[in-house]
């Protein structure tokens, strides 16, 4: 097993983004992580491999909004921002890593807490006229889907039969689905392969959390991790070739990122401190997208990307984080070229695993173009792009999660950018929301 020394040699160090004394969300995009100095006390890379030193930051692009979690954006000009950030590594929800009770059903919080099991219920919604609901729960909750490459067919997660959560399949636009995994233990995070006859998921029935790959058409669960530490939200390269996942290092106490080869039975390898990653759909551009905290113990999360190459993470780059908010769940489009996300104003406020309200967003995967999909009505989050440009996610607009799409073509093309610097300015009457009630 590689190891991950936790002490100074071979840290990295970056520069620190400019700090805002107002609570607004001002939106990062693209900064390359480049040069190499000793020193930082959080950002310990040991045994990884070394980051390309020929990066530099490029553009940037910037968006502020009201901080009341309930408002729509709020007009105000582009905010500077230095080529940098301050980066102090990975946190699972600010607290230290707990045992696990196999008897006690178990989800993962938005941040990588592991909490007893909580769904909350909150006031009923109305559906919008480009949102639609696709799972139809009325106890226990639908979460984590994916979606098959050609878009036939979403896989999902859900408590809706027992406290334990199961794996289930259906057709888009259908209301039947199937039941894949049965154990009385909590199975979670479903995901494609990408020749769709397997998907790969992960379970607590080994008495920890594990990933394990099983045909979509059922049959026996393969285990393939095994030690002590707990892995989750695996995800396929685009050749199938190789497995990446997240893992909280027994040693280092954070999330870090694994990528295992599915062909060769190779020791799994350390890439990247971070949570929840995704494989590009590009087969021209094999990135990992990921959530990353801004500071040890906190949940202020921003999104991240590198380049797999060599068995190795290169290229290290910020896309978007934000001054008061948490930038989660990133999502790739089924082209490679934009990213979909979930925002939650002011998270270490939040005492449960789930937000009270979160919004969802589109970018470009330079940073550029920003598209408010949400606003500010409900918890929106887990976003999952389709290949018909639909995007699924979870929401509690119906009183309970269920799995909603934001139907296709309601995304605009454009949306009001200026060149000079990369800079995106958002005003009023140019938010293209879809989702007032």
């Amino acid at each position: 097993m590689v190891k991950v020394p936790t002490g100074s040699d071979g840290e990295k160090s970056v520069s620190s983004v400019t700090k805002l004394a107002t609570p607004v969300i001002v939106v990062t995009g693209i900064a390359l992580l480049s040069g190499c100095q000793q020193g930082s006390d959080f950002f310990s890379f040991g045994d990884s491999p070394t980051l390309d030193a020929k990066s530099t930051p490029t553009r940037s692009s910037s968006l502020v909004t009201n901080a009341d979690p309930v408002d729509p954006p709020v007009v105000n000009s582009p905010t500077t921002v230095e080529n940098g950030f301050t980066e102090t590594g990975v946190t699972w929800g600010g607290e230290e890593p707990k045992p696990l009770n196999p008897s006690r059903a178990a989800l993962i919080g938005l941040y990588g807490e592991i909490t007893p099991q909580a769904m909350y219920a909150a006031d009923q919604g109305q559906g919008e006229s480009n949102i639609s609901q696709v799972s139809f729960s009325t106890e226990g909750g639908c979460f984590n889907p994916d979606v098959n490459q050609d878009g036939t067919k979403l896989i999902f997660a859900s408590t809706q039969h027992r406290p334990t959560a199961d794996i289930y399949w259906k057709r888009p636009g259908s209301r039947p689905h199937t039941q894949l995994t049965r154990d009385p233990a909590n199975d979670i995070m479903p995901v494609f392969s990408p020749d769709d006859q397997h998907f790969a998921f992960a379970s607590d029935r080994s008495g920890n959390w594990d990933i394990y790959l099983m045909p979509i058409t059922g049959g026996p669960a393969v285990q393939l991790t095994r030690d002590s530490d707990d892995e989750l939200h695996p995800t396929f390269s685009s050749d199938g070739k190789y497995l990446a996942y997240c893992k909280l290092g027994s040693r280092s106490g954070r999330w870090e990122i694994w990528v295992q080869d599915l062909q060769n039975s190779t020791t799994p390898r350390f890439l990247e401190y971070g949570l929840f990653p995704q494989w590009s759909p590009d087969v021209t551009s094999n990135k990992i997208l990921f959530q990353q905290s801004r500071q040890r113990g906190s949940r202020f999360h921003s999104v991240w990307t590198f380049d797999f190459a060599d068995g190795e993470a290169w290229n290290k780059t910020e896309i978007v984080s934000a001054e008061n908010a948490a930038i989660i769940n990133p999502s790739w489009s089924p082209d490679g070229r934009r990213i979909v996300f979930a925002t939650e104003v002011n998270p270490d406020r939040q005492v449960a695993g789930k937000p009270a309200q979160s919004d969802l967003w589109v970018i470009n995967l330079d940073g550029t173009e920003l598209i408010s999909l949400t606003n500010g009505q409900f918890a929106n989050f887990e976003p999952v792009w389709a290949a018909d440009g639909s995007i699924y996610f979870v929401s509690n607009r119906s009183g309970l999660d269920n799995i909603w799409a934001k139907a296709a073509g309601s995304l605009p093309e454009h949306y009001n950018t200026t060149t000079e610097a990369g800079l995106v300015t958002v005003t009023p009457d140019q938010t293209d929301t879809n989702d007032a009630p």
